[in-house]
């Protein structure tokens, strides 16, 4: 390779560098906001499952059961959450928790208010399969159906969701948070809403995917357009050098 072609290659590797970070800072989380405390905080569960035709058949009448175990606070934008301290035995750490993790976590909590008997607030769906939790404080919580004299064979596993749930791609809060547990019958795994979707710090995806890789779509998008660019820009180059020999 000539000098000229390596001059033309180091160009090139120099730009594909530069538009690569410069891709990373555009992928770049949105700070989260502090949290306002004026603003009302709720939770709208929705119960149900589906029937042979996947068509979702609401459940009424069902007890439902949430627990505050963690407080939750803002620092340098990222949610932080703190285990209380009825909870704080089980050293969980919800900074970018998985779904698989969250399970766990929910599963060791629930096992903790029952042996603690920490007092929560119950509510039964209507027949709508809804059932609304108004003027609660922030925090990590903890979702469990209680057991009742309802003859059903439905199961519901606990998990957990964060109120308010935290939107790092517009940078804000969803105060008003909605949710969709289906119940499982016998002994099947009940298939759990992705919660707490606790973003980790500097992922910019929706309340974080939870499901392995957190790195945003949008870098692997605009990564992928400037390596394309890149190798037609160094393909063009080298084609018209070897033309002028």
């Amino acid at each position: 390779m000539n000098k000229n072609k390596k001059k033309v290659m180091a160009a090139l590797i120099f730009t594909l560098i530069f538009c690569l970070f410069g891709s990373m800072n555009v992928c770049a989380a949105e700070p989260i906001p502090s949290l306002n405390p004026d603003e009302p905080c709720s939770l709208d569960l929705f119960i149900f499952y589906e029937d042979g035709e996947n068509k979702e058949i609401p459940v009424s009448d069902v007890d439902i059961a949430i627990y505050r175990v963690a407080e939750l606070r803002v620092a340098h934008g990222s949610p932080e959450y703190t285990l209380l301290k009825d909870f704080e035995d089980l050293k969980i750490d919800f900074d970018g928790m998985k779904a698989a993790e969250s399970q766990t976590a929910a599963v060791r909590l629930a096992k903790q208010t029952e042996a603690s008997g920490v007092m929560g607030k119950m509510k039964k769906t209507d027949t709508s399969g809804h059932v609304l939790f108004e003027n609660l404080e922030t925090g990590m919580y903890l979702v469990v159906r209680e057991p009742s004299k309802k003859a059903d064979n439905f199961e519901m596993s606990p998990f957990l969701v964060s109120v308010p749930m935290a939107r790092v791609d517009v940078g804000g809060w969803d105060y008003s948070v909605e949710a969709r547990p289906k119940l499982g019958s016998g002994n099947t795994p009940t298939p759990t809403p992705e919660k707490p979707l606790t973003p980790e710090k500097g992922s910019s995806s929706k309340t974080s995917v939870k499901t392995g890789d957190t790195t945003p779509v949008a870098f692997w998008i605009v990564f992928a357009a400037v390596s394309l660019a890149v190798i037609i820009l160094t393909g063009s180059v080298l084609f018209k050098m070897r033309k002028k020999k």
